[in-house]
């Protein structure tokens, strides 16, 4: 879980996929109302979260925002979040795992909707987090509603077959999600699509031994153009952001892997195991080893994904 500032995400529930993909495909859609009282959490899957009636104030780590009928937006795992100000608020959530599905997309991550809306971060300040935000219109609305009831009734049904056309329909709605970029006169600037490449780069090859000189070409900026330019949309340098990724990649690994702590810092891009469990303590305010320990007492029956 990334940390924040606000005192409203002292406290946050974990929402694990284990307790809500009951068939093990690791795509569900439900049809919620929320509650008043929303408790604040994060989960360890990717969620589309698609506001079909009502109103209320969308609260993340990184800022709040209100919602109204049509609006859509993805929150990433990891990523703590809750919601106030509800009024007669209906949503449909998208659950996903990604990397599991591993949906043959093609072209479409080359488009600028899927960079503004997939790629995005929470991170990112509100000039550029107010552009990747998207509002349906009348008729995107409709035909997300026709691809979610698609899904739900292959979901409903269960048999076999089912995940696959689950799998295709969710691919159509991506699609969906980012043509509707290309329909409304609001487009994603060049300057967010840049810092979309640079953090798709790093989602990429973080555990790499990276140089600010590798990013030039991703991002089309020298290096010290570079570092201001990303100051300005996440307000921490590449340097500070790419260890803060890598430490949350590891915080994954912890939860659901039993392989050494050395071997974790390697594996998201350390070669100092010593300086990992430095920044690691410094960022979660625990040892590697003691998150580890916190996680499965409180979370026993955390799956390892390598069984």
């Amino acid at each position: 879980m990334a940390t924040g500032n606000n005192s409203i995400f002292e406290k946050v529930e974990l929402l694990a996929r284990r307790w809500v993909f009951p068939d093990n495909f690791l795509l569900q859609v439900f049809h919620f109302r929320q509650p008043l009282d929303v408790v604040p959490h994060y989960h360890d899957f990717d969620e589309i979260v698609l506001v079909e009636n009502g109103s209320g104030l969308h609260v993340t780590e990184y800022g709040s925002y209100p919602i109204f009928r049509g609006d859509i937006f993805l929150i990433k795992a990891g990523h703590a979040h809750t919601y106030e100000n509800i009024r007669n608020l209906e949503i449909v959530n998208m659950l996903f795992v990604p990397e599991a599905l591993n949906l043959p997309l093609g072209d479409l991550k080359e488009t600028s909707g899927y960079y503004t809306f997939f790629e995005e971060r929470p991170q990112l300040r509100n000039r550029y987090r107010a552009e990747s935000r998207l509002t349906l219109n009348d008729k995107q609305l409709l035909q997300a509603e026709e691809i979610i009831l698609e899904i739900e009734s292959e979901q409903k049904k269960n048999e076999t077959g089912s995940r696959y056309f689950r799998s295709v329909a969710f691919m159509r709605l991506i699609g969906l999600i980012c043509r509707a970029y290309s329909e409304q006169e609001h487009k994603p600037s060049d300057d967010l699509a840049k810092i979309s490449r640079v953090l798709r780069f790093f989602e990429q090859n973080y555990s790499e031994q990276l140089r600010l000189e590798d990013l030039v070409p991703v991002c089309g900026r020298s290096v010290s153009a570079m570092i201001r330019f990303f100051r300005e949309a996440l307000g921490q340098s590449p340097i500070d952001y790419l260890i803060n990724l890598r430490l949350e990649k590891a915080a994954a690994l912890l939860r659901r892997c039993d392989i050494t702590i050395s071997e974790i810092a390697a594996l998201v891009g350390f070669t100092d195991s010593n300086y990992f469990s430095k920044m690691f303590s410094r960022k979660f305010d625990l040892s590697p080893r003691e998150y580890r320990k916190q996680f499965r007492l409180k979370f026993p029956e955390t799956e390892n994904p390598s069984e």
